[in-house]
C-alpha cells in the first residue's frame, strides 16, 4: 500500500516514463518484507517476485495461494526461492502443497533462515523426504511448524530422525498430522532420546496409550514446552506423562485441555505443585476435561498454598470441567489471592 502512495504522489505529468519505471524499481528495491495472499493465477507469481531485490528480502508470506506440482516442479521456481540468500522467516501456508522439493537448495545453503511454516497443506512422508536431507544440512532454522499436514507416524518418525542430529531447532509443531507410535519405525523411536528441542506441539493427534509409555520413556528432559490437546488422553495415559514430568524440573509450559484426564491426572498434578515440581511453571492447561468438585479443590488449594514458590505461573486454564457453577466461583476467589494473571475456572461468558 506505501508502494502505491508512494508512486501516486510523484505520478506527476513532469516525470518521464522512464523515471517513473526507475522509481517503481527502486520502491520494490527497498522492500524486505513480502506479503502475498489470494492470488487467482499462479503464473505471474515468480515474474512478481522477481520485481523485488529478492537477495535482500528477509521475510516472505505465501498463503491461499494453490501452489500445484506444474508451478513447484519449475527450474524457475526452485531458482528464485534459492535466491533469497538472506530470509530469515518463510511462510507457505494453505498452498496445497504435496512436495517441498524446490526449497531444498534454499534450505541447504540458507545461513539465515530462522523461521519455517508450512501449515495447512498436504505434506506427506514421501513429499517431505528430500526436504529432510536438506534439512540436516542447514544449521540456522530455529523454529518449524508442520500444523495440519498428513505426516502420519512415519513422516514424524523421519523428522525425529533429523532432530537427533539437528542441534539448532528449538520448536516444532506438528499437529493435526494423523501421528500413532505405531506407525514410527523402531529405529526413530530409539532416536527420541537425542532431540535437544525446546518446544513440541503435538495437538490434534490420535496418540494411543502405547504411544504414550514408547514415546515419553525416552523422550529429553530439554522440553520447556508440551502441548499435548485434544489427544484422546485418558487417566491411564497420563502415568507415562507424570513419569516424564518427574524427570522435568524446568517444565514452564503444558496444555493438556480438551482430553479425559479426571482422578489421577487430577492428583499427579496436585502432588507436581506440592513437590516443586512445577516450580518453573508459567502455563498450565487442564481445561474441558473430566475434573469434578471433589477433585478441583484440592488442586487449587495447593496451587494457593504454595504460591510464593509458584512466582513464575502466570496462566491456570481449568474452565469446561464438570464443576458447579457455586464451586467455580469460590475457587477463582482464592486464586484471585495469587499473581496468575490470568484465571480461567469457569467459561469467562458466565463468571469473569
Amino acid at each position: 500500500t506505501w508502494i502505491e502512495r508512494y508512486l501516486e504522489f510523484f505520478s506527476t505529468e513532469t516525470l518521464s516514463t522512464e523515471d517513473k519505471l526507475q522509481l517503481w524499481e527502486s520502491c520494490f528495491s527497498l522492500v524486505r518484507r513480502v506479503s502475498i495472499s489470494q492470488f487467482t493465477t499462479l503464473e505471474p507469481l515468480p515474474k512478481y517476485l522477481n520485481h523485488f531485490d529478492l537477495p535482500h528480502i528477509t521475510s516472505l508470506v505465501i498463503s491461499a495461494v494453490p501452489l500445484l506440482s506444474d508451478f513447484t516442479s519449475s527450474t524457475n521456481v526452485s531458482k528464485m526461492f534459492s535466491s533469497l540468500k538472506n530470509l530469515k522467516s518463510l511462510k507457505l501456508c494453505n498452498t496445497s502443497l504435496y512436495t517441498v522439493d524446490f526449497l531444498v537448495d534454499l534450505v541447504s545453503n540458507s545461513s539465515n533462515l530462522e523461521y519455517l511454516d508450512l501449515s495447512h497443506n498436504r505434506l506427506n512422508a514421501n513429499g517431505f523426504s528430500s526436504f529432510n536431507a536438506a534439512l540436516k544440512e542447514n544449521k540456522s532454522i530455529l523454529h518449524i511448524n508442520l500444523y495440519s499436514n498428513i505426516l502420519k507416524g512415519i513422516g514424524f518418525g523421519r523428522l525425529i530422525d533429523v532432530l537427533s542430529e539437528h542441534t539448532t531447532i528449538q520448536s516444532l509443531d506438528v499437529g493435526l498430522n494423523d501421528i500413532s507410535c505405531e506407525d514410527i519405525p523402531s529405529t526413530s523411536l530409539k532416536n527420541v532420546k537425542n532431540i535437544k528441542i525446546k518446544s513440541l506441539l503435538l495437538d490434534e493427534n490420535p496418540l494411543t496409550h502405547s504411544t504414550f509409555k514408547i514415546f515419553f520413556a525416552s523422550l529429553p528432559q530439554t522440553i520447556r514446552i508440551l502441548s499435548l490437546n485434544n489427544v484422546r488422553m485418558a487417566d491411564a495415559n497420563f502415568a507415562a506423562i507424570q513419569e516424564w514430568i518427574m524427570r522435568n524440573t524446568s517444565l514452564q509450559y503444558l496444555n493438556l485441555s480438551n482430553n479425559m484426564l479426571a482422578d489421577n491426572a487430577c492428583a499427579s498434578l496436585k502432588s507436581n505443585i506440592v513437590s516443586g515440581l512445577f516450580d518453573s511453571m508459567v502455563f498450565l492447561d487442564i481445561s474441558r476435561n473430566l475434573i469434578h468438585d471433589g477433585l478441583a479443590k484440592p488442586l487449587v488449594k495447593a496451587i494457593v498454598s504454595n504460591r510464593l514458590k509458584l512466582k513464575e505461573w502466570r496462566v491456570f486454564r481449568f474452565h469446561t470441567n464438570q464443576l458447579s457453577h457455586t464451586e467455580a466461583v469460590k475457587l477463582h476467589k482464592l486464586l484471585q489471592g495469587t499473581h496468575l494473571s490470568l484465571i480461567h475456572i469457569s467459561e469467562p461468558t458466565r463468571l469473569l
